[in-house]
């Protein structure tokens, strides 16, 4: 895999993730597992509007856990139902990006996990 682009890198960087954050769900509990789908849904409308119109940042766990429980589900995490929030989201993240505006601990961070999948995903598989 050492011909790897960064199309893929950047994939395997998203599903591991991804991976991650649904196994720390678990471990946690699975906190919204006795939701029904409605009410799911209303809650993360609810924590999403929270965190981007609020610019409430102690809403992100909420937000990826209740993502996980989508996932856990085989449902879609419903983006369509806040696609206002979202696009707004989006614009002040590629704002940030315009004017330079990041962490370098956490760029770095980023930069040493890819390193690290890169290194993994390369190694001879049995």
């Amino acid at each position: 895999m050492s011909g790897m682009s960064v199309k893929q890198l950047a994939e395997a960087y998203i599903a591991e993730k991804a991976m991650e954050r649904t196994q720390r769900y678990l471990a946690d509990g699975r906190q919204f597992a006795s939701c029904n789908d409605h009410d799911l849904e209303q809650i993360f409308i609810t924590e999403y509007r929270g965190l981007v119109l609020l610019d409430d940042d102690r809403r992100w766990d909420a937000v990826v856990d209740l993502q996980c429980e989508f996932e856990l589900r085989g449902l879609e995490t419903p983006l369509h139902r806040v696609a206002a929030e979202f696009a707004l989201f989006k614009e002040r993240l590629e704002r940030l990006q315009r004017v330079g505006v990041c962490d370098p601990v956490a760029w770095q961070e980023v930069r040493t996990e890819l390193a690290d999948l890169r290194r993994r995903l390369a190694r001879p598989k049995n």
